[in-house]
């Protein structure tokens, strides 16, 4: 692999680990604001799938929306559509941060989209590694 990929590959997965530790630091201190902890979830995934995608050669696109970026992981592994459950955190990206879309997000949804975020980070670097 090109260094220069591979240092973009890396920047991606660190972006995403420094969002998944702004989850834990929520929960290690029990000071969890649910909205902020999705919204970390919803852009460490995007973020990892962006690293699968751009250590295939391949530009990511400019979106939020997992699902779209799950289908282009997909076209260049399969197993990826397994993983279609991680689509729901699309909706922390942008409609959880704005106060005309706020709705009442439970520690249970907290709890669903960290560990989402962990099988992605898991699978994704299970495939780059």
């Amino acid at each position: 692999m090109d260094q220069s990929l591979k240092e973009e590959v890396n920047r991606w997965i660190l972006k995403a680990e420094n969002d998944l530790k702004n989850i834990e630091l929520q929960i290690n201190t029990k000071t969890i604001i649910p909205d902020t902890a999705c919204f970390h979830a919803q852009q460490a995934v995007e973020k990892f799938l962006k690293a699968f995608i751009v250590y295939n050669s391949t530009e990511p696109e400019r979106t939020h929306k997992i699902e779209k970026l799950l289908e282009k992981c997909a076209k260049i592994d399969s197993s990826f559509m397994e993983y279609s459950f991680a689509v729901r955190l699309t909706e922390y990206a942008v409609e959880a941060r704005y106060p005309d879309d706020y709705y009442e997000i439970t520690t249970g949804e907290v709890t669903e989209a960290y560990n989402i975020a962990l099988k992605i980070k898991n699978l994704v670097l299970s495939k780059i590694i």
